[in-house]
């Protein structure tokens, strides 16, 4: 069963967990950014169901520490354009021991998730923007309220400015 994860190591003893599904290479700068300038440690997973396993595998180590999870909105073969609504839908259910984890979608545009972004669920956030990518992973405290000049400018304006 540990071969299974080999590629994804386990949580370090006390250091907060940011679980990053569906990373892109292009997502490098912030993993390195939240790892240089924070005691979080990033681990990177293909899909909600690899991130499923690893939790469950390592969940004594990980409920010590504090997790929290960032997903791309899209990914192929885990959901396409529904993988983030997935993921958390799957954390979130009632069976789930992970039902108050925080959870960021980061993407490119806001159209495939404005529901989560109307929703303003507890506890789930929706960005455009690298450097609250960066925040949320160095375990900044998070409101829905460091989100609204986003998204009200991504929806007002089409483009993205924060001063932050």
């Amino acid at each position: 069963f540990l071969a299974q994860y080999s590629d994804v190591p386990g949580p370090d003893e006390g250091h907060p967990v940011v679980a990053w599904v569906g990373a892109h290479a292009g997502d490098e700068l912030e993993i390195r950014h939240i790892e240089e300038h924070s005691q979080s440690r990033v681990r990177v997973f293909r899909s909600r169901g690899h991130l499923g396993n690893w939790l469950q595998y390592y969940e004594k180590e990980v409920k010590r520490l504090r997790l929290r999870v960032i997903t791309n909105r899209y990914r192929e073969e885990d959901g396409k354009e529904k993988a983030a609504h997935l993921l958390i839908r799957s954390l979130r259910s009632q069976s789930s021991v992970w039902a108050d984890t925080e959870v960021l979608v980061y993407c490119g545009g806001l159209g495939g998730v404005m529901d989560i972004v109307e929703a303003q669920e507890e506890g789930t956030f929706v960005t455009t923007n690298q450097e609250l990518v960066k925040r949320f992973g160095k375990m900044d405290p998070m409101r829905w309220s460091d989100f609204n000049a986003v998204i009200k400018c991504v929806l007002q304006q089409g483009i993205v400015k924060i001063d932050a």
